[in-house]
């Protein structure tokens, strides 16, 4: 990445604004750059990074990784126009006026609240605020933290570095931990206990009232969760962490209201186009919260789209800006794949699978069958990009992080963690 470079590809007259400077807006500025076309990012955070520098905390992803993007964006010509808030320092509509094309990536940014009464008390602090910067914040010493995601163990185990006993309350089992089992494991080496089957119902006077409860199997498949009655129980807190999922902020259409699906979100073709033609949606305002690979996943799908509606011909001839799939349908890498693998050969698989997103075309890289025998090219230095990095950091090692070789790390197991995400 400290070599990586951006060669802008002939000038289309053409320009995109996107909304949100976090990986898939990121993502998709370069290629849209190596394109040809204008971009300029907006965003409310006053520097560029979204959730890898605003969300994973600083022990996951060192800033350096970071601010070398900036510079990257700034040597390719896009303009970042932070502090920005669309929907109230500007609109939608202007940016339509502004550019050829908008893309909103903006990311999954509003917590989501537990509804629950007493909720209101200045120790309950959501746990997106507080990664912001958790510094700016005295948790106290009794921490408890509410959720099963990554999000969770990210705000956990920064609590314990300042010092705090911390617990996280999670009302399903291990094996229903949406969060990355890796994460999991690495919490509770560092001291994070974990209460099971245990969901906030209020407060009473500064103490959390939780309730008991049991996981029942749907016919589907799916697991439910069934509290309780009559195993309430009060928990004493300095400070509770909330950490139960996030939601997009659909205002920022303002009066350009696209149509929607029956689920509320809006409604795109296959290239993510919305049904204003100009207006492109990609990451957490597609996924809902997702990790940084799907995010980076669905920016390329989008940014396919968008080269087509601005220079439709240009792709009838080949151009740098291949846009291939990598993965068959439904086999994408995403929060529902179990990590670590189960054998050595498929953790390699695994990662190769990951690095596919910021460079299109110039990975060679495609799935092979963990028992196939075959060997997977090995990126080299130029190829090996930071994708990886961004979604496993703990989990690499020095010589990885140089882009030399990827060398599976084999994490020892802890009693009772299991490996599935979801």
């Amino acid at each position: 990445i400290f070599r990586m470079k951006i060669r802008p590809g002939a000038a289309t007259g053409k320009s995109v604004g996107i909304i949100g400077a976090g990986p898939a807006g990121i993502s998709a500025a370069i290629w849209l750059r190596e394109a040809g076309h204008d971009v300029v990012i907006y965003d409310s955070c006053e520097r560029p990074g979204g959730v890898l520098r605003y969300g994973i905390p600083e022990f996951r992803l060192d800033r350096k990784y970071i601010d070398r993007y900036e510079v990257i964006l700034e040597e390719a010509g896009v303009a970042f126009r932070g502090g920005t808030i669309v929907g109230k320092d500007i609109t939608l509509r202007e940016l339509r006026e502004k550019h050829d094309a908008v893309l909103i990536a903006a990311g999954a940014g509003i917590p989501r609240k537990l509804d629950v009464p007493g909720e209101e008390d200045a120790n309950v602090i959501y746990a997106l605020d507080y990664l912001k910067d958790p510094s700016a914040y005295n948790l106290g010493r009794n921490v408890i933290v509410i959720g099963g995601g990554n999000v969770t163990m990210d705000a956990c185990r920064t609590a314990v570095r300042q010092g705090c006993d911390t617990t996280v309350y999670y009302r399903k089992s291990f094996e229903n931990m949406p969060a990355n089992a890796i994460e999991v494991e690495l919490a509770r080496e560092e001291g994070v206990k974990f209460a099971l089957f245990e969901v906030p119902v209020g407060f009473n006077e500064g103490r959390a009232v939780m309730r008991k409860c049991e996981n029942v199997l749907k016919p589907d498949g799916r697991v439910s969760t069934k509290m309780l009655e009559g195993t309430d129980h009060e928990v004493e807190f300095d400070t509770m962490l909330v950490a139960i999922s996030a939601n997009v902020d659909f205002d920022i259409f303002g009066e350009d209201k696209p149509a929607l699906n029956r689920y509320g979100w809006p409604e795109t073709n296959d290239s993510q186009q919305t049904s204003l033609k100009d207006v492109f949606i990609a990451g957490d305002f597609i996924l809902g919260p997702a990790t940084v690979v799907d995010a980076v996943a669905s920016a390329k799908k989008a940014v396919a789209g968008i080269l087509n509606y601005l220079c439709p011909a240009n792709l009838k001839t080949k151009t740098n800006h291949e846009f291939h799939r990598t993965h068959n349908s439904g086999d994408h890498v995403s929060r529902n794949r179990a990590f670590p693998p189960d054998s050595h050969q498929e953790r390699i698989s695994f990662r190769h699978e990951m690095l596919v997103g910021l460079r299109p075309g110039r990975h060679n890289l495609h799935r092979r069958q963990p028992d196939s025998g075959e060997r997977h090219p090995e990126p080299g230095p130029r190829r090996y990009r930071m994708l990886l990095l961004l979604e496993h950091p703990g989990n690499l090692r020095a010589e990885e992080t140089r882009g030399e070789r990827m060398v599976p790390h084999e994490p020892e197991k802890a009693g009772g963690v299991s490996e599935e995400l979801g």
